[in-house]
């Protein structure tokens, strides 16, 4: 799981280094949110390596990002009137922008030779935890918000909960043997069609 990175901003050039398969991304931009009767701004090389402020990636951001399917509503999320907005990216071009392989040789030297998921999108339009629930768990449980569930009483059968109330596990020297004899591995696959395994 990559955070905060869009495929397009790291792997959007795959098809102009030659990947065999990768369709070309849409260059048809985003609308300037301060001059939308303007030209819309175009996917460009990014040459900064640092983000000064985060992209939008909350619940009710990605989803008007995203608008029904349009992919026309990054720049707007991002522009200096949004909850993310960067003084030094009025516009929110910042979301516009990509990597190719002279910024990132090594992971499209992966790219190039692994199988990509060029067509994989996040389980959930919206922040990292409920994505992330979805990655461990197959479910966000409902979650759409970087909020995290408070405790839910099974941490206190752990050891972390006994050790928290004193209860103290056995050294290893104290625990009861359990092999006298042991048995190799390579041996118990071997002998048990002889009849000599013990």
């Amino acid at each position: 799981m990559q955070e905060n990175r869009s495929f397009d901003s790291y792997f959007g050039q795959l098809h102009v280094e030659g990947q065999k398969g990768v369709e070309a991304e849409p260059t048809t931009g985003n609308p300037n949110p301060l001059n939308p009767a303007g030209p819309p701004i175009k996917p460009f090389h990014k040459t900064n390596y640092c983000e000064t402020a985060d992209l939008n990636h909350s619940w009710q951001g990605t989803h008007l990002e995203w608008d029904n399917g349009l992919m026309d509503g990054f720049t707007a999320q991002n522009d200096i009137n949004s909850d993310n907005s960067d003084s030094a990216d009025p516009t929110g071009s910042r979301t516009m922008g990509y990597y190719d392989q002279s910024d990132l040789p090594f992971y499209y030297a992966l790219a190039n030779t692994f199988g990509v998921g060029d067509r994989y999108f996040a389980s959930v339009l919206g922040p990292t935890f409920p994505n992330r629930f979805y990655l461990y768990a197959g479910t966000s449980f409902g979650h759409i918000a970087n909020d995290i569930p408070g405790p839910s009483g099974f941490e206190d059968l752990l050891l972390g909960g006994s050790l928290r109330r004193g209860v103290q596990r056995l050294p290893a020297a104290r625990r009861p043997r359990r092999h006298h004899r042991p048995v190799l591995r390579r041996r118990q696959g071997r002998d048990p069609s002889s009849g000599r395994l013990r």
